[in-house]
């Protein structure tokens, strides 16, 4: 229902949010991003993770304690460079991130407020 939907996103299957847990050093992938309109088959983005630390956040008023992960994205194809930002918990679910998903859109903010069960 964007303006610029993804239609696929091609990522290494062993990328997983409880490995930025589990690593004390940079984590460095490829992804391939495929775009409805206008049309882009596999543009190529290269991303940068790096755990920033523990921060306390508000969700529906209540209070957690989270892990910032920050991903440094560029796809030199389409001059695209942006810090995307996810908030995990101990076990690796992502209770909020800020997100650009295209070079031809603005941020976007997901906050979840209940884990699903």
């Amino acid at each position: 229902g964007l303006s610029n939907n993804i239609t696929n996103l091609t990522m290494p299957h062993f990328l997983s949010s409880s490995n930025f847990l589990n690593t004390s050093k940079e984590l460095k992938y490829k992804f391939y991003y495929s775009y409805d309109v206008p049309f882009l088959a596999n543009l190529e983005v290269n991303a940068q993770y790096e755990i920033i630390g523990n921060e306390k956040i508000k969700l529906l008023g209540e209070e957690r304690e989270l892990t910032l992960v920050q991903e440094k994205i560029f796809s030199k194809a389409v001059a695209w460079k942006e810090v995307n930002k996810y908030w995990l918990d101990q076990s690796g679910y992502v209770w909020k991130s800020e997100q650009f998903i295209s070079p031809r859109l603005p941020k976007i903010t997901i906050e979840v407020t209940k884990k699903p069960s």
